[in-house]
């Protein structure tokens, strides 16, 4: 009754070793595929919580933007400024601080 059950540990064990094979994802945000491309908008910074997260709030077009290469001087709630970019293809559960963004231009 050992051998079979010391069998069945090593066949479910090789069986989930290599069936089980990474997502194929783009390595970095940027590598993503755009989706949409934002141009001379205007928006407002804002900081999320107590962690080191920053968005693009744009209220004309109704965007909430995670601005995953957002320079450091930018970094400062409640800073107006005026941005262009790349929206990026989210996947499901990535979207919660905003649609991913890859800054081009932003003043």
């Amino acid at each position: 009754m050992k051998t079979i059950g010391t069998i069945l540990m090593i066949v479910v064990g090789f069986f989930f070793n290599s069936s089980i094979e990474p997502k194929s994802t783009a390595n970095t945000f940027a590598d993503r595929q755009t989706v949409d491309v934002v141009s001379n908008a205007k928006g407002e910074i804002r900081k999320i919580g107590d962690e080191d997260i920053y968005m693009i709030y744009c209220k004309e077009k109704h965007l909430k933007l995670n601005a995953f290469d957002l320079p450091e001087k930018f970094k400062h709630a409640g800073l107006a400024v005026t941005f262009s970019g790349n929206i990026k293809m989210t996947d499901a559960m990535e979207d919660e601080w905003g649609e991913l963004f890859e800054v081009t231009n932003i003043n």
